[in-house]
């Protein structure tokens, strides 16, 4: 799955049920997650969601809004 600057227009609570829902879903589908979000820090990120849990999450890094830059995050 992948997605930008979506989940900026939730509230918190909806972000929380946001990841509930897809950590739901892996539990009958193995989910890779991209996502760049400006509310989170890095804001460019990858999650590996199985069996209902984040298997793994890569920080990658930062990036304009507006696709001016992107700053990888050292590995």
């Amino acid at each position: 799955m992948f997605h930008t600057a979506v989940t900026a227009h939730f509230t918190a609570e909806e972000r929380a049920e946001h990841v509930e829902l897809l950590r739901e879903l892996s539990k009958r589908r193995r989910i890779l997650w991209l996502r760049a979000e400006p509310h989170e820090e890095p804001r460019l990120c990858f999650s590996d969601l199985d069996g209902g849990a984040v298997r793994a999450e890569v920080l990658l890094g930062g990036y304009h809004p507006h696709g001016a830059w992107l700053e990888w995050q050292a590995a």
